[in-house]
């Protein structure tokens, strides 16, 4: 039997191994990034693998947390980047993976083992039927480029109507839809085969980008589908893009100096770790958890200021998964609930200009109808340490903290 080992294998084996598991995980630089240069890491401590007949087979990492708020803190381990390679799923591989990272994070004396999860996948069922405990996070989507994103999340959506699949299946290259920026034929939707896409003439209706944010909503929702008249309501005429003013119709009336920059200075940096409140509930912010934010491959960094203060800022990065370019907000720290809607007109901006195809953030503050909320995001957790604090239920949780 392959036992799992500790430590790191090549950066050129796990990398590969993670890109062929994830439909293109990251780059090299993007590795260095979550591995080389965060916080505490240490790669023959928090690395877990298999090899079957000296080549890697199966991969875990253990990401090194603390949650802190006022006076209490939980020291927890995330395990994230599990990857098997498909020809050797199904074989326990798995399983004697999570064996071996559950009895090292056990012996390290840590308050609890956490993971983060798209709900029904199978890491999620797993846990369950181990009786983790589960809440869901406030991940919400703006798209940018209907015609991209929709291929991406209708057929989340159509995997609920047989029906729809087949009529795709046999007309899909007479019919589309029209989005605000393209026309999606529906054959797009559903999985290549060798079909006959030669008709030079294709009919459909025109899908709303508000349409399109309920199409998401639907997919992404644990609620019972609603009938496809519900969405059918929704095909209005095509909206036709203009000039950014931001979902939140502020445009440039407001009383703050905005500043988008790819690096800040050491002023600017202590002003930003100086936003952090010690009395708030949260994954820790110690100025080196900072500063590994906003070194994130390719990030632009946005900062607020009222009156030459600093009063709030966001890091924005690409993140290239599945031919959709996101726009991935890893951190958004600001009070002021204006000063918030203009951090968010801001980062539609700045994505819109970096040719983003949707921006994806963290937030309980309802942002705008062109936003959509997925509530099958979550963190899970399992106690090792009964008497600690449960900080993890209601802690602040921002999109780094899952990257």
């Amino acid at each position: 039997m392959t036992a799992a080992q500790q430590g790191l294998p090549t950066q050129s084996e796990t990398l590969s191994l993670l890109n062929e598991s994830y439909n293109g995980w990251g780059t090299s630089e993007y590795f260095r990034w979550k591995y080389d240069l965060y916080p505490e890491y240490d790669p023959e401590q928090h690395c877990f693998h298999i090899n079957v007949d000296d080549k890697l087979a199966a991969f875990r990492r253990a990401f090194y947390k603390e949650i802190v708020g006022s006076s209490q803190k939980n020291s927890i381990f995330v395990l994230g980047d599990t990857a098997v390679k498909p020809e050797y799923r199904g074989q326990g591989l798995y399983s004697r993976l999570h064996a071996r990272t559950v009895e090292f994070c056990d012996s390290q004396d840590v308050d609890r083992l956490t993971t983060f999860n798209r709900k029904t996948n199978t890491t999620y069922e797993a846990n369950l039927g181990r009786g983790w405990d589960y809440r869901e996070l406030p991940l919400k989507i703006r798209i940018l480029s209907p015609d991209v994103v929709l291929q991406r999340y209708a057929a989340l959506v159509m995997s609920n109507y047989p029906v729809l699949t087949t009529v795709a299946d046999r007309v899909g290259d007479r019919v589309h839809i029209t989005t605000s920026n393209g026309q999606v034929p529906l054959g797009d939707f559903t999985p290549a085969e060798d079909t006959d896409n030669s008709s030079s003439h294709t009919v459909g209706p025109s899908v709303s980008d508000q349409t399109l944010v309920r199409l998401i909503d639907l997919a992404c929702s644990d609620t019972t589908i609603e009938p496809l008249g519900t969405l059918l309501n929704g095909w209005l005429t095509t909206q036709q893009r203009s000039k950014h003013t931001g979902s939140q119709g502020r445009g440039d009336d407001h009383p703050y100096q905005v500043s988008c920059k790819q690096s800040i200075s050491s002023t600017e940096f202590e002003s930003i770790v100086g936003l952090y409140d010690s009395d708030t509930t949260s994954f820790r912010r110690t100025p080196a958890d900072i500063r590994h934010i906003i070194q994130y491959p390719d990030s632009d960094i946005i900062l607020i200021k009222q009156d030459d203060e600093l009063i709030g800022y966001t890091v924005v990065g690409p993140r290239s998964r599945a031919n959709v370019l996101e726009g991935r907000v890893l951190e958004l720290r600001v009070e002021d609930e204006d000063a918030f809607d203009v951090l968010i007109d801001e980062i539609e901006r700045v994505a819109i200009d970096r040719g983003f195809d949707l921006i994806i953030v963290f937030s309980k503050q309802p942002i705008g109808e062109l936003w959509a909320s997925v509530d099958q995001q979550v963190i899970m957790w399992t106690d090792l340490d009964h008497s600690s604090p449960r900080l993890v239920d209601s802690c602040q949780i921002s999109l780094y903290d899952v990257m």
